[in-house]
């Protein structure tokens, strides 16, 4: 963490005075009266508080540029027989939004990180608008016809194609045909988030319920989030238990949908790093039927978010793969 040396030069000949100790030493020495910026000092690790930026060559509104808002629109084919032994199909259609971050520019083209659940969502029948007032008798049968995946800018709209996506993580990487060079890659490094420490300030920049683009702040509030898995046991059948996922870690941020995909930046002596994918929200408000009121959870101004060198592992590995 940071500190100003300047505070304890300060303090020690405040001291001298009041002790008697000859004031000369501050003649003597220039350096003792000297005050050093935060920017003198660089430890290494991420910072706790944004002060620490260096303004004159790290611009937020480069990073800001390099956030893109990506939809997706998944159709349905259903097909259903009904009580009265018809068979009726039709197609349904499901769109989503979230967000992306701009790691890349080659050969007129920009790749993207952005989560598995915002270009393709796990399928649940519950999702599948009138699936459940359908007339349906023995059967109903389901398939995935399409699955269209783009970004807006400025109004334009670029078809994206998914390259590599990985449900662990929830992590994609997608790629859009940028002829025109509208797109701006990240601007600066791509932090290594095993040096992430508790209390390390972050930024989120996303595009919540399709707006224009946000920033919230806050912390780093935990290395690691928890997570339930099941097993079978001999005699008590399917079990659960709880493991720590590092993989992941927690902010200060109120995570509403949209933000999902967006990036995490966090302060290195001065200078702006990606650390971090936004995930999701640890939880929201809930429904307190006594009371007739949304209770807000007291998680809700917590999100999740994908730490970024595993996601790095993998689409590094997935560009190694090409060249050879």
């Amino acid at each position: 963490m940071k500190y100003i040396k300047g505070a304890v030069l300060s303090g020690l000949f405040a001291a001298s005075l009041f002790f008697g100790y000859p004031t000369a030493i501050a003649a003597e020495n220039p350096e003792a009266n000297k005050t050093q910026t935060v920017l003198d000092i660089k430890d290494g690790k991420y910072d706790n508080h944004p002060a620490y930026v260096d303004e004159a060559n790290f611009s937020f509104d480069k990073i800001a540029e390099s956030i893109e808002p990506v939809r997706f629109n998944q159709t349905f084919k259903i097909s259903y027989e009904t009580l009265d032994g018809q068979i009726n199909r039709f197609f349904s259609s499901i769109q989503g939004f979230g967000s992306g971050v701009v790691i890349k520019k080659e050969d007129g083209c920009a790749y993207l990180l952005t989560n598995k659940h915002v270009v393709n969502p796990s399928f649940k029948v519950k999702n599948i608008p009138n699936i459940t007032k359908l007339d349906i008798g023995k059967s109903v049968k389901i398939e995935k016809d399409r699955n269209e995946v783009y970004i807006m800018k400025d109004d334009i709209s670029y078809t994206a194609e998914i390259l590599l996506e990985d449900s662990e993580l929830d992590m994609a990487l997608i790629k859009v045909k940028d002829p025109n060079n509208l797109l701006k890659a990240f601007p600066y490094k791509i932090g290594n988030s095993d040096d992430l420490e508790l209390a390390d300030f972050t930024y989120v920049i996303g595009f919540p319920l399709t707006l224009e683009d946000y920033v919230l702040h806050g912390n780093v509030t935990k290395l690691y989030i928890e997570k339930i898995k099941y097993y079978t046991d001999l005699f008590f059948g399917t079990q659960p238990y709880t493991f720590e996922d590092n993989n992941y870690f927690m902010i200060g941020s109120s995570i509403i949908p949209g933000y999902s995909g967006g990036s995490v930046i966090a302060i290195r002596d001065g200078e702006y790093e990606l650390v971090g994918i936004v995930n999701a929200a640890l939880a929201r408000s809930y429904y307190d039927a006594k009371k007739g009121i949304y209770v807000p959870d007291i998680y809700a101004d917590y999100g999740v978010a994908i730490k970024i060198s595993p996601i790095m592992e993998k689409v590094n590995q997935y560009f190694e793969g090409i060249k050879n």
